[in-house]
């Protein structure tokens, strides 16, 4: 994945996060999931022949690197901290 398409999916998924309202908890579940994430981009690889009956394989393939990365957690974490100081 490039750069472009990397930093497009960590706004997309930091957007996402806000929309379904746990953009306030989850820099610290990112926190606490961020040495797990191996474990999690796995988990989602495993699952994919079954998760692709409700998007795209290429989703959960972008996904996955993304768990893997711890940087991009790290990013994700700081978009929603500073989404949030923004709006108090």
């Amino acid at each position: 994945m490039d750069d472009t398409r990397r930093e497009q999916l960590i706004r997309e998924w930091a957007a996402r996060l806000e929309r379904w309202g746990i953009a306030p908890i989850a820099p610290i579940l990112l926190q606490v999931l961020q040495p797990l994430g191996f474990v999690g981009s796995q988990l989602v690889l495993f699952g994919q022949p079954l998760l692709t009956l409700f998007a795209d394989a290429q989703s959960f393939e972008e996904l996955s690197s993304l768990l893997d990365d711890p940087d991009a957690l790290g990013q994700i974490e700081r978009r929603l901290t500073d989404a949030e100081n923004h709006a108090s």
